[in-house]
């Protein structure tokens, strides 16, 4: 038996099925529209000075999580916040130096920029090896237990253990990331933070002061060899 439909079933039927494939084929462009648009600002976000770093510790190979192109740090945006050569606090910048040796020689084993470990010194601890946060982080890299425990780290307290373990760490994050201002989120956040899209807003002032102290400890480094 041959089933007819009137004109206004088949409008009744059509229509609705019409609009679905309208609406799936607007959802399918906004899907393009947003993978370009976050490419776009993926491109955006990072620094090619910090990129350059991030190449020197993973043999050139840089790879970004798809969450970090939703974000956008302070760097990527042109805004430099933190301290200057002129302005770092000479107590922080004093007790740092003490450890500029021990600094240099495992950020050399580990293929990591020293003046960014030393900026991330300055900015966690300012240079305390017996500093110890809230939140139970230790030592001059403020490892936090379960970070220092993967690490067969014995004492957090201890400076060398504490910067070993802590360079070694941000040299896998690096690795991971592919990216300076990434690994820099994932140490202080934690890389569950990086994974979930989730950037706290003292993260991107960390981020942030923490490279504008790698720049002011160059600068300062620079003017010592000039001398």
């Amino acid at each position: 038996m041959t089933t007819r439909f009137s004109p206004t079933t088949c409008r009744r039927i059509l229509w609705p099925a019409a609009l679905l494939a309208g609406l799936l084929t607007s959802e399918a462009f906004a899907a393009g529209s947003e993978q370009q648009t976050l490419a776009a600002i993926a491109r955006r976000s990072f620094d090619n000075s910090d990129l350059a770093i991030a190449r020197r510790s993973v043999g050139g190979t840089i790879r970004r999580p798809a969450a970090a192109a939703r974000i956008l740090l302070p760097e990527a945006t042109g805004t430099r916040t933190g301290p200057t050569a002129r302005t770092l606090d000479p107590v922080r910048l004093e007790r740092t130096e003490r450890y500029r040796d021990l600094i240099e020689h495992h950020s050399r084993l580990h293929h990591v920029d020293a003046a960014l470990v030393q900026a991330i010194v300055y900015t966690e601890s300012g240079g305390d090896a017996l500093a110890v946060s809230p939140a139970g982080a230790r030592g001059l890299m403020q490892l936090m237990p379960g970070t220092a425990r993967e690490l067969g780290v014995e004492d957090p307290l201890n400076p060398e253990q504490s910067i070993s373990s802590g360079i070694r760490y941000l040299h896998d994050l690096l690795d991971d990331y592919g990216s300076t201002e990434v690994a820099l989120w994932a140490y202080n956040a934690g890389p569950g933070a990086v994974q979930r899209g989730v950037l706290p807003s003292e993260t991107t002032t960390y981020v942030g002061r923490v490279l504008a102290v790698r720049r002011a400890l160059l600068t300062l480094h620079t003017r010592e060899t000039v001398r």
